[in-house]
């Protein structure tokens, strides 16, 4: 067994040693000719840019493509940038603020970070890696550990494969309950129904009880709301009843103050004749000015019912615009999470796949032989091609390795153009 070790090293190094220098090859290579390579380079979804307006700092930024191959600009809003290079993105941004926003703007266009290479099959680190110009599919797979996972014992294997397996089913469960939450929300937004699909990718015990917990936040919501609603609706009845009293003390005051005016009148007249005295006058007067404070005082209150009303009103309409804001809010927040999750189950399921393969194949692999293709979107469709070690890689790519059947034909497959299959870059 001592001398056993050695030999297998000794096997192994010339393999390592290959891969290292093809790595440490691509590297150099990306100093000379990144810069040209990146100019011609088409810009796709994940990609990062950062974009200077000279003169103008609050429009400039790094921007991240979206899915659907925009990015968000101040001012002229949605640009186009999927599949341009960069010399065209900047054209679109040079046209659209001249189009009525900057006279004669100065704008340069770099890239910030691009969408990394995926390494999947048959590596020792399965996973994605930073692109970087010049790179070759043997140099992602040597970024990737290189071919094979024999030194990988059984037990370590399994236990990646269960952690892979574990994240794919944590994020289809996440996804599923965020599904979930977005049907009660809607249903909340929209005074509709709530009884939603289970969610594709989740079990039965994990949709049960994440619809129950969705329901029982839908009845609590909805309780708050009409609690809150309620005890705002009953102050209108009890405003309307001092309302009431107010008009009948309003009513007797005035037919009061007219009793008095008549007989101040008919006082009037008497005194006038002398058979009436002024002291007993003036008491008259007092007690009609007395009747006419009391009448604008209970027309004040009157009219401070009538704004306690107006403001009760405004204060019921209020609680419904704060919930439908909250609800709107919670809706653009789990859409959010939806996309994220949605963006990494991809990549999770693609490890998980690898582990699979990886784990299924531990045995032995030195007299097996590998076949490599690369897997590319280019406007959105997608494209697979055989390659080999130098073939060149792009930004988004998939790198698989896979082992050839024991019994398969190994077929010599010469250093391929991606004319062939995958269409280049303009």
């Amino acid at each position: 067994m001592a001398t056993d070790q050695p030999s297998r090293q000794a096997t192994r190094s010339p393999v390592l040693r290959t891969l290292r220098a093809a790595a440490i090859a691509a590297m150099i290579c990306c100093a000379g000719a990144g810069r040209a390579e990146a100019q011609s380079l088409q810009i796709g979804p994940g990609d990062r840019l950062a974009v200077t307006v000279f003169g103008q700092p609050e429009m400039s930024g790094e921007f991240l493509v979206g899915d659907d191959g925009m990015i968000v600009f101040p001012l002229i809003g949605e640009v186009a940038v999927a599949d341009a290079t960069l010399g065209e993105i900047q054209k679109r941004f040079v046209e659209q603020l001249k189009d009525g926003f900057i006279v004669n703007p100065a704008v340069t266009v770099r890239i910030v970070e691009l969408r990394p290479v995926y390494v999947v099959g048959d590596v020792r680190a399965p996973g994605s890696y930073p692109f970087r110009f010049g790179a070759s599919v043997m140099s992602a797979v040597a970024l990737a550990g290189g071919f094979g996972a024999q030194d990988q014992p059984a037990a370590a294997a399994r236990t990646e494969l269960i952690l892979a397996d574990e994240r794919v089913r944590v994020l289809e469960g996440k996804l599923g309950a965020l599904v979930l939450k977005l049907a009660r929300l809607h249903a909340q937004r929209d005074d509709a129904p709530f009884d939603p699909p289970r969610p594709d990718g989740m079990t039965p015990t994990e949709y049960l009880p994440a619809l129950e917990r969705e329901r029982g936040a839908l009845t609590a919501d909805s309780r708050a709301l009409a609690q809150e609603l309620a005890l705002l609706r009953q102050q209108k009845p009890r405003i309307e009843a001092e309302k009431q009293a107010l008009e009948v003390q309003r009513q007797s005051e005035q037919v009061q103050l007219n009793l008095i005016r008549e007989h101040i009148s008919g006082f009037t007249q008497l005194m006038a004749q002398g058979y009436a005295r002024r002291y007993t006058g003036i008491e008259l007067q007092r007690e009609e000015a007395r009747n006419t404070g009391n009448i604008a005082r209970l027309n004040a209150d009157m009219a401070r019912l009538d704004l306690a009303l107006i403001e009760t009103e405004l204060r019921i309409q209020t609680a419904t615009n704060t919930y439908r804001r909250r609800i709107l809010a919670e809706v653009e927040d789990t859409m959010a999470k939806i996309a994220e999750i949605r963006a990494s189950l991809p990549s999770a399921r693609e490890i998980l796949a690898a582990r699979l393969q990886q784990s299924g194949s531990i045995a032995d692999r030195a007299d097996q032989k590998r076949s490599i293709a690369i897997i590319r979107r280019h406007k959105g469709e997608t494209f697979t091609t055989a390659a080999q070690g130098t073939t060149p890689v792009r930004p988004g790519d998939i790198v698989e390795v896979r082992i050839e059947p024991a019994n398969a034909e190994v077929r010599g497959i010469g250093p391929i153009t991606m004319r062939d299959s995958v269409p280049p870059p303009p």
